[in-house]
């Protein structure tokens, strides 16, 4: 499976805040925001390729992609910009359709994160 440009835009929209994946990986895991910081930054580089190659994850690199699938900051922004420049001002006018093109991509990502996230675990992980 591959990710289309938009989606790997929406994704980087992500995985840009590592400090913000940090937070929310050291809530799940019970874990310091530092050690959340070093498996961030050790699980991350590699997650895209991982996704698009329908790899098994390990347990941190599945939470950081549902944490990209459940994180909807860009779409929201996308719907929020309706009528202005998005994401910047030299960028064409948000409008209702790029906005709900952004939204359908988003929702096509999340499908392709959960068919990964979904898959039978092989024996022993």
């Amino acid at each position: 499976m591959k990710f289309t440009k938009l989606q790997i835009e929406i994704i980087n929209d992500r995985t840009e805040l590592p400090c913000a994946m940090s937070e929310v990986l050291a809530d799940e895991f019970g874990i310091g925001f530092n050690l959340a910081e070093d498996i961030v930054d050790e699980n991350l580089p590699n997650l895209i390729k991982k996704l698009e190659a329908e790899k098994p994850l390990n347990m941190y690199e599945a939470s950081l992609a549902l944490d990209i699938a459940t994180n909807r900051t860009y779409p929201d922004q996308a719907n929020d910009a309706i009528g202005d420049n998005f994401p910047s001002p030299t960028d064409p006018i948000m409008t209702t359709q790029r906005a709900n093109a952004i939204y359908a991509s988003h929702e096509n990502m999340v499908n392709k994160i959960e068919r990964v996230l979904n898959q039978p675990k092989p024996c022993g992980t």
